[in-house]
């Protein structure tokens, strides 16, 4: 402050922590390689209000390398970041208690494996002939979750203030991915020819579940003469994507002339799915 003092309940970082560790080497020699790591963030703040906002990063990797036969080798991944948040502000602009603050979490599609997985098959058929293969899953999403969902909550802004507790927020997104790359080199017209083909495709899901607290009504208190109350509905809205592409291609080089030519196909569907929601 001007007059030399300080604030003991201004914005500032209260404590920021990162640790973790990673393992790896092989299982058997020259045939199977694994690798795995942990590692957490813990993030707290203090805002001036006074109320807390702690953050928590977990992260999970593994690798698994299989060297199936000379000419063929196997890779699986997997990866899950877990986001752990507790008093995070649905940033309303008003001064929000303790009450009106999120707490957050992940969210994931039921009955399937949570986090990225991911499976590679690499295939080289001769000095001139490679193929990839990959093939991935990646279940994710999060959920914003009020502290009290039976308590409604009002934006008064004459006393620049939020009361109550703010609705639930559940957006899922899970992803498929499927991707083939082949690559084959041989001279021709008097020069050499590096021939690309493949194709990919992938789909992309979302569902998502709003919930208003309390009666599904929210207060506005604009003025002491303009109060206003809206009313809301739970909701649960879903939509998809599908997506397919197939090219092939050539870099042609000789001397110092290099010509690349190629063709690409493309295709895109997207579509709302169906939902349903109960009365207000």
């Amino acid at each position: 402050n001007p007059d030399g003092t300080f604030r003991d309940k201004a914005d500032h970082i209260q404590q920021i922590s990162d640790y973790g560790f990673d393992l790896g080497g092989p299982i058997i020699k020259d045939k199977l390689w694994f690798y795995g790591s942990w590692g957490k963030q813990d993030i707290r703040l203090v805002r001036l209000v006074g109320t807390t906002d702690s953050t928590q990063l977990t992260s999970y990797n593994a690798k698994l390398n299989w060297q199936a036969t000379s000419n063929t080798m196997v890779s699986a991944f997997f990866f899950d970041g877990i986001k752990a948040k507790t008093g995070r502000s649905p940033g309303s602009g008003l001064n929000e208690p303790d009450s009106f603050l999120w707490d957050q979490a992940n969210a994931y599609e039921e009955n399937r494996p949570q986090g990225l997985w991911k499976l590679e098959v690499s295939q080289t058929f001769s000095p001139n002939f490679f193929v990839s293969a990959k093939a991935a899953y990646y279940n994710t999403g999060f959920g914003l979750i009020s502290r009290n969902p039976d308590q409604s909550y009002t934006y008064d802004y004459v006393a620049g203030q939020t009361v109550g507790n703010y609705y639930d927020y559940f957006p899922v997104r899970p992803q498929k991915t499927l991707d083939t790359a082949a690559n084959y080199f041989t001279q021709g017209l008097g020069g050499s020819h590096e021939l690309k083909f493949g194709f990919g495709y992938r789909e992309v899901t979302t569902s998502t579940n709003y919930h208003w607290t309390g009666n599904q009504l929210v207060g506005y208190i604009n003025s002491t003469t303009d109060q206003e109350a809206r009313l809301y509905r739970e909701g649960g809205p879903g939509a998809e994507g599908k997506y397919l592409n197939l090219y092939a291609g050539d870099v042609f080089t000789k001397d110092r002339l290099s010509i690349n030519l190629g063709v690409r196909w493309d295709w895109q569907r997207a579509r709302n799915t169906p939902a349903s929601a109960p009365a207000n």
